[in-house]
């Protein structure tokens, strides 16, 4: 039977090697706030392994952000904090709306890096190609 061009074209993509079990425990513990520097200093020491790095920079984006907002809102619960009852109620408002969104998106990122799938940020994602990890 003669192959042609159109069933070259049909066969599914050949997938990438499967990362291993330590880069996958790696790259989601990057997405956890406290480890993503560290998770970061181990894919620049360790040699390339690209889903590492691309969870590690997407982990590092999403400390940075987190760190931001954590002293952001140190700053408004100084300022608004003293208006009494309606600061209360507003800072208690703020902070549960970033931490949910906060805790959400590490448990995403950390689920879909264990699973060895690629997942990009909502709205960070595209920013994480400027950690430098050579």
């Amino acid at each position: 039977m003669q192959e042609t061009a159109h069933d070259q074209t049909a066969r599914p993509p050949e997938r990438a090697e499967e990362p291993s079990d330590i880069s996958r425990w790696l790259a989601a513990l990057a997405y956890a706030f406290v480890a993503a520097p560290f998770v970061v200093y181990e894919a620049r020491r360790r040699p390339p392994d690209e889903y590492l790095r691309f969870h590690a920079r997407q982990g590092f984006v999403l400390f940075f952000v987190e760190f931001v907002i954590l002293v952001a809102s140190m700053i408004l619960e100084a300022a608004i904090g003293k208006l009494g009852f309606l600061g209360s109620v507003l800072m208690a408002t703020w902070k549960l709306c970033w931490g949910l969104g906060a805790v959400g998106v590490s448990v995403m990122g950390f689920m879909y890096a264990l699973s060895g799938e690629r997942w990009n940020l909502p709205v960070l994602g595209k920013y994480s190609h400027r950690v430098p990890l050579k």
